[in-house]
């Protein structure tokens, strides 16, 4: 079963065959079905409480209908033939009838590998067992701290000891098991929590079988004071090879819960709206849609100044 970081790897350094200005319909699909969230973690681009007024987002839940309507037509042309994410911007359990949606995808079989993320909160062994009945192939617990306090000053909400024993719920439940499922954990690594990486790495390894740590970064699009007292820079993460492309654009597709494909969902600034599907609900036409076709072609070509791509933490020269 793929792992995490896997699947990272895959998503930022795909085939290079596929690295034209119109590829092969993509073989990874992001379907979101819900941007609400029940935390207000202070460097996530999209529920921040430190975003201002205009940067935050209208909270919507796609329609089931639609949400199976568009799986259908991704199934027909073979759209996240190697994966299907159910997730983006929001939390996955607040989702009423997630289950329905995966196991409608599931009975369409033509999505090889479906995975969700998931804050922990309403990762109650319920819920995980109604998405593993489900079909899902991939769990994994998005817990940025490794302590009570730490985790309440980042996430907004003192609930570390609920999401530990989630995932401790959980990784029991995965492990009796007549099936391979894969339960991983992330981790935005901040200032606060940079000298605890170990710590968490032991704490949550005994329930996972892959952890990522990722460097909060850039953190000034939402505030230029949180730049200055959570962002984390690497040497890796201190400069940028235009000659190293993001493989978003050219293997993935990423739908939001307004049923707008968008350019990708690595940050506030990102969500550039391709197409609105309610309008003109043919994926293909939006995979070869003239604003992503002009993306790749500036990435292509090392002419990311100016967009958003240009200090994007997936092109770093060192990953």
């Amino acid at each position: 079963m793929k792992k995490m970081t896997e699947h990272f790897k895959e998503i930022s350094h795909p085939s290079e065959e596929l690295f034209s200005l119109i590829p092969p319909l993509p073989e990874k699909l992001s379907l979101e079905l819900n941007n609400t969230c029940n935390l207000n973690c202070v460097f996530c681009p999209f529920h921040s409480p430190y975003l201002s007024k205009e940067d935050q987002m209208t909270l919507s839940h796609m329609d089931p209908a639609f949400a199976k309507e568009l799986l259908k037509q991704a199934a027909a042309l073979g759209i996240g033939r190697k994966e299907l994410g159910l997730f983006a911007t929001g939390e996955i359990f607040l989702y009423q009838g997630f289950d329905e949606i995966l196991r409608y995808a599931r009975d369409l079989n033509a999505f090889s590998y479906t995975y969700l993320t998931t804050n922990g909160i309403l990762a109650t062994p319920e819920n995980i067992r109604l998405a593993v009945e489900a079909g899902v192939d991939s769990i994994r617990f998005s817990i940025n701290a490794g302590n009570r306090s730490d985790y309440e000053l980042l996430h907004g909400k003192d609930c570390f000891g609920t999401v530990l024993e989630n995932l401790k719920e959980a990784s029991a439940y995965i492990k009796s098991l007549d099936r391979e499922l894969n339960l991983s954990a992330s981790c935005v690594l901040t200032k606060k929590t940079l000298s605890e990486e170990e710590n968490i790495r032991a704490l949550f390894s005994q329930y996972v079988d892959d952890i990522v740590f990722i460097r909060a970064g850039y953190l000034d699009g939402i505030d230029p004071l949180l730049e200055e007292e959570y962002a984390v820079y690497g040497e890796e993460q201190q400069s940028f090879d235009n000659d190293d492309i993001c493989g978003y654009v050219f293997n993935s597709l990423f739908i939001d819960s307004n049923g707008i494909v968008r350019l990708c969902c690595s940050s506030q600034k990102a969500l550039i709206p391709i197409v609105d599907l309610k309008k003109e609900p043919d994926l293909k036409k939006a995979w070869e849609h003239e604003t992503l076709i002009s993306f790749r072609k500036r990435l292509l070509a090392g002419e990311t100044k100016g967009t958003v791509c240009e200090k994007c933490l997936g092109r770093c020269i060192s990953r």
